[in-house]
């Protein structure tokens, strides 16, 4: 049926026809629509250029002749972009693609506004079926709704004068991916980076219910300068929950797909969900592997969906096309890779990657030489990827093994030679034989890694520790290293239920040896000391440090860089017991020691100052934590130590620095850095990977992104209590860090239950001198009075206060809190006298 704007254009063509030719520009020019003077000129040239004359016309002349014309012209079906051709704002320049779903041109912005180069798609006439005008505008609110550097930006749309819908988008300059990647010549490893990123582009769109439906190289382009653009969601589908009758229906395959790159359940016409683009993806990735696709389309494409619902796909490590223009792959190797294709395409949704974010991690693990989820794990083949990814580092590591083993087996030598006249010559060989053979300094030096460091643990470090328990029995000096280096390996990892037992047995079997005060038992009681605070026993804790300290103070009194690090790890304990100007004071001693014998530019100088600026911030010293920190900072740079966990700390202490300072978005961008350092730094599981986390959220909150920072203290406070089970001070403070983000919420019954939650964990491992408890009843104070219990509240806020302000400065976040709420208190009570000496406490810290 014609529309109103149809019938008009072609009432105006019939009478330009029955002009003489050199009246028709002043005829056109008379037309009071520009828009409809356009569509009559198009008309006009395209009977030209068909060399359609006057005479012709009027042979002809009717409704059918010139509907005919018209649908000629209108539809542009045939492809041809009619120079000047103008939709909306935009004029056409040439075609440059087409689909099922419309044809694209190359447009120019035409009104004058400003100039601008643009990609045009536009649903021909014949195709304005209601389904097809349907999915047009679906594919415009796909994308209306997307946003993302990976997938090509929708700029405008609407309707043309002939009511077809179009839509306008970034014109991408690019090649198709696999074209891309042969004309650059990219490498296996460049190729999969590449195909990363697409992963990553289609994950966004399936975050956003949005399954892509025809993933496919013409539809993955790539810059010149790398950058890949998904583009065409023309037959895209928005999610919807799939019910049984959807599952056991059997329909006709839909004509809607690319028959090279589509699902079995797109074959079968079932519905589609987001295993579909993974299996698409798939074809796509074995295609820029192997230069060639799974199965490769004939003449009949029934013979060829048959193949795809009845065959695997063929192990891509077979099918390389052009094995010497690409590196072959190693044996390993091709079984991961062949894995990981293998199980994008796999014939059933279930047994496929969840997601195409999944599918893109294990492809940035094979990359990385880390094992792949797609193959079955176990303890031997997950070691074996670390030592491929640690290549040089395992031959040196294994160099230290020997010379340590040598030097166990000459100090055995020795004792022989002392013993031989009790006979125990033999005895003391196979001794030192089998100290030989266990690999201490791989346990201490191993790179650990979210993979490797498991693989270490259950394949050297547990049957070490047997070994070490069940056969060096009458070696006990022997037996005590051993296990202290086990200990010491276990603790770096975080595992500290299986460190302790180590460490008590060391430090028994050496008290037993050295009745007097020796080395090795200094290094014993160190090592426990450091374990239990993570068991809440932070009293013998610090006892196991100063006998320590002690010790060396006697013996090793000509080695200050020795005392300087006992009295580290002194400080830690008593700081941990509120005994915050002890903790201070040792941790200056060190630093002076440390500066005066290694200058001020060496890696143990940049930990005192991290130590340091720790306890300062704690005491609210945050200006001269901050300067500290930044020189810190700026000497792990320098030595380029950016997975260093002395750098993970120091990114934690000035972020909280930061923070105190009231500098929110230097603390934001910290934290941030300090979220990618610390997984390299710390690994997968350690309890330490919660600091990043935690700091995070307390900045979120600061900041009144509530919704983001909630997860991340939850997740901080989940990764700190599983590595430590008796619960520690930093476990009360991060219930205390939900509780404030949950009052910020105004959800005070949620509050109160991560207050329960801190009040219970200070009763049981924090002595009362510490700070926290000061922070954690300031807290409870704060949220009594948001519940309206202004008279209860002011007990646990005053009590706060006091102990703040004496063991604090100005700049502590906790003391202003608290001060603003006694503010606030008071002067909603009308108590303004009581209420002035608190003002002075609640503003932003001076930087002078």
């Amino acid at each position: 049926m014609k529309t109103e704007q149809m019938a008009k254009v072609d009432a105006y063509l019939e009478e330009a026809l029955g002009l003489p030719a050199e009246e028709r520009a002043a005829f056109l020019a008379s037309l009071p629509d520009s828009e409809l003077r356009r569509e009559v000129e198009e008309l006009l040239r395209y009977a030209q250029s068909r060399k359609t004359t006057t005479a012709e016309a009027e042979a002809t002349a009717g409704d059918d002749w010139l509907h005919r014309l018209g649908s000629r012209v209108r539809d542009l079906a045939t492809g041809e972009a009619l120079p000047d051709r103008r939709v909306g704002a935009y004029g056409l320049v040439r075609q440059i693609g087409r689909g099922g779903m419309g044809i694209v041109y190359l447009a120019e912005r035409a009104d004058g506004a400003f100039e601008q180069r643009v990609a045009l798609k536009l649903l021909p006439t014949r195709h304005l079926s209601p389904e097809a005008t349907r999915l047009f505008e679906q594919e415009r609110q796909i994308l209306a709704r997307l946003s993302h550097e990976h997938i090509a930006r929708l700029m405008d749309g609407g309707v043309d004068s002939l009511e077809r819908p179009y839509l306008v988008m970034e014109l991408i300059d690019g090649l198709p991916i696999d074209q891309f990647c042969e004309q650059n010549r990219l490498d296996l490893r460049q190729r999969l980076r590449l195909f990363r990123t697409v992963c990553r582009a289609v994950q966004y769109a399936h975050q956003n219910l949005i399954v892509h439906r025809d993933l496919k190289p013409a539809n993955i382009l790539v810059t010149r300068e790398g950058s890949v653009k998904l583009l065409d969601f023309g037959i895209a589908e928005i999610l919807r929950p799939i019910t049984a009758a959807d599952r056991d229906d059997e329909v006709s395959p839909q004509g809607l797909l690319s028959p090279s790159y589509a699902s079995p359940e797109q074959i079968r016409g079932r519905p589609v969900t987001t295993a579909s683009d993974v299996y698409s993806l798939g074809v796509v990735l074995f295609q820029l592997v192997a230069g060639r696709l799974p199965f490769e389309p004939g003449e009949d494409i029934r013979r060829f969906f048959e193949r795809v619902l009845a065959e695997d796909a063929p192990l891509v490590s077979t099918c390389l096309e052009d094995p010497n223009s690409r590196s072959r792959l190693r044996r390993r190797e091709a079984g991961d890779l062949d894995a990981v294709v293998t199980k994008a395409l796999a014939r059933s949704p279930e047994e496929r990657y969840s997601s195409a974010e999944q599918l893109g991690d294990d492809v940035d693990r094979f990359v990385e030489c880390l094992p792949v989820t797609a193959r079955r794990s176990s303890p031997a083949y997950r070691l074996g990827k670390w030592v491929q990814r640690h290549a040089v580092a395992s031959f040196v590591a294994a160099l230290a093994v020997l010379a340590i083993s040598g030097a166990l087996i000459a100090a055995l030598w020795q004792a022989r030679e002392a013993t031989r006249a009790r006979g125990l010559a033999e005895h003391e060989a196979a001794v030192a034989q089998r100290i030989s053979a266990v690999l201490v300094e791989v346990f201490e030096k191993a790179d650990t890694d979210p993979e490797g460091e498991d693989a270490i643990v259950r394949t050297l470090l547990d049957p070490a520790a047997a070994r070490i328990r069940g056969e060096l029995e009458d070696s006990p000096e022997a037996q005590a290293a051993l296990m202290e280096a086990l200990g010491r390996a276990y603790l770096r990892m975080g595992r500290y239920q299986a460190a302790r037992p180590l460490a008590e047995e060391a430090l028994a079997l050496r008290l037993q040896l050295h009745p007097h005060p020796h080395r090795s038992v200094a290094a014993s009681q160190r090592l426990l000391g450091r374990l239990l605070p993570s068991f809440g026993e932070i009293e013998d804790a610090a006892r196991h440090l100063r006998d320590s300290l002690e010790i060396l103070e006697e013996i090793a009194a000509e080695e200050p860089l020795e005392i300087a690090r006992a009295k580290t790890f002194l400080s830690h304990a008593v700081g941990t017991l509120g005994e915050d100007a002890a903790c201070e004071n040792l941790r200056r001693e060190s630093l002076e020691v440390y500066e005066r014998h290694l200058g001020k530019s060496d890696p143990l100088v940049d930990q005192a100052l991290n130590n340091l600026a720790n306890i300062l911030i704690r005491r609210g010293k945050s200006l001269e934590a901050e300067t500290l920190l930044q020189r810190a900072i700026e000497g792990y740079d320098l030595r380029g130590e950016e997975d260093s966990v002395d750098l993970a700390v120091a990114l934690s202490n000035l972020a909280q620095a930061k923070l105190h300072l009231g500098d929110l978005d230097e603390a934001e961008a910290t934290a941030r850095r300090l979220a990618t350092v610390s997984p390299r730094a710390y690994g997968p599981t350690h309890p330490n990977l919660s600091h990043g986390f935690d700091i995070l959220a307390q900045v979120l909150a600061a900041r009144g992104a509530l919704a983001e920072a909630e997860p991340l203290a939850l997740e901080a406070l989940r990764l700190y209590t599983a590595g430590n089970p008796g619960g520690r001070t930093r476990t009360a403070l991060m219930h205390g860090n939900l509780a404030e983000i949950a009052l910020l919420r105004q959800d005070l019954q949620t509050a109160r239950v991560h207050l329960d939650s801190a009040h219970r964990v200070l009763a049981h491992v924090t002595p009362p001198k510490h700070i926290a408890h000061a922070v954690v009843r300031g807290l409870e104070g704060r949220v009594l009075a948001a519940s309206g219990n202004e008279r209860e509240a002011l007990v646990p806020l005053e009590k706060a206060f006091e102990e703040l302000r004496r063991r604090q400065a100005p700049a502590s976040l906790p003391l202003r809190r608290t001060a603003r709420a006694l503010l606030k208190l008071h002067e909603s009570r009308g108590e303004s006298t009581v209420a002035a000496p608190y003002r002075s406490w609640t503003g932003p810290p001076t930087r002078r």
